[in-house]
């Protein structure tokens, strides 16, 4: 606990004095560890409530002006609700996770139940049961898993389930919180863990639709403000040559053209963009 708490005392005196060289700093010690010769950057939905979902059509179209590659987080229930604009995430090149089958503390889907209280055979049943209906529905096996909420809600018994289920990938994490500077690392079971990302001016805070909705609790008073944030972080992705991902919902993100922006920026910013599969793909070896 002790431990914890001072990482809160350093984290906010980062935040109020030096966030931006903070920022610098701790992806230039990551592109140093990964020696990449390009900046990469994932871009993933969650898919959490039928609102997503009939926004998938929208995600899909403004990815492919931009030629960008995403990765979507699905649940499971979902996915059997609405078949045919999930089968569109595939055939248009992109890829699946499995976000289990209920996404438990979904207010939609599974309001009374906190992942975290689940048992080993309960979490075992929501990955497994997902599966099952994107191989059925879709005609697709997800090989990544990202955990409800992740953060406080993940657990790292969830490796030895994905494992058990011959999944190669999560990305249930967030990159300040490890000692590795949020590089991928294989887990003990092998599974490869891909964490999420923070931003320029707030580096110890994910970037992500809940701390980036406008309102008094966000951390941005108008879609302006999210925008310049998100290219500030991009133009550090750049310089050092690092590797970010971030994630954002379907009905946060397509309004006021977010999404549209973004993507612009990183295309004039000729930033590659890959699927969690694609950087997979770099780690398995």
């Amino acid at each position: 606990m002790r431990k914890l708490y001072n990482i809160k005392i350093i984290s906010k005196l980062i935040n109020k004095l030096f966030p931006n060289l903070f920022f610098n700093f701790f992806h230039k010690k990551k592109a140093r560890l990964l020696k990449l010769s390009s900046p990469i950057y994932i871009l993933s939905f969650d898919i959490d409530y039928s609102e997503d979902v009939l926004l998938i059509p929208k995600i899909l179209k403004t990815l492919k002006k931009y030629s960008i590659i995403s990765s979507f987080a699905c649940i499971g229930k979902l996915i059997e609700k609405y078949p045919q604009i999930h089968k569109e995430i595939i055939t248009q090149g992109h890829e699946i996770l499995n976000h289990t089958y209920t996404h438990p503390n979904n207010k939609e889907l599974n309001p009374n139940n906190f992942f975290y209280n689940l048992s080993l055979k309960e979490i075992k049943k929501e990955i497994k049961k997902c599966h099952i209906i994107c191989k059925k529905i879709l005609n697709y096996e997800p090989i990544g898993f990202r955990t409800p909420h992740f953060g406080k809600q993940h657990n790292d018994l969830v490796y030895k389930i994905l494992s058990e289920l011959n999944y190669k990938y999560s990305s249930s994490t967030i990159d300040y919180m490890l000692q590795n500077y949020g590089i991928p690392f294989k887990t003990d079971t092998g599974i490869l863990e891909i964490s999420l990302s923070c931003s320029y001016n707030f580096p110890f805070t994910l970037f992500d639709s809940y701390n980036t909705r406008v309102g008094a609790k966000a951390l941005f008073k108008n879609d302006n403000e999210f925008i310049k944030e998100f290219e500030n972080t991009i133009i550090v992705l750049k310089n050092t040559k690092s590797f970010i991902t971030h994630y954002f919902d379907p009905r946060d993100i397509i309004q006021n053209n977010k999404l549209e922006n973004m993507c612009g920026i990183l295309q004039d910013n000729k930033i590659k963009t890959l699927s969690y599969k694609q950087i997979y793909g770099e780690y398995s070896g």
